[in-house]
């Protein structure tokens, strides 16, 4: 199964600058993958995810994000 059909990733703002990016599975809306990051390194997380979700299966995403 495709990793985009399978996962979202969600970015949650805070006003102390550090920002919490999430991946979330769609089949029952848990938290597979947390980090909370500075809000500059998190946008370019967030943007790395999503271009992996676009071009990975859903095991290849969580085999290639699960120790990052």
């Amino acid at each position: 199964m495709s990793a985009a059909r399978r996962f979202e990733v969600r970015v949650q703002k805070h006003p102390d600058r550090v920002d919490s990016v999430e991946v979330v599975d769609l089949d029952d809306l848990e938290v597979v993958l947390l980090w909370d990051l500075e809000a500059r390194e998190a946008a370019h997380r967030a943007e790395a995810l999503r271009a992996d979700l676009r071009r990975l299966d859903a095991d290849a995403f969580l085999a290639r994000w699960s120790d990052a």
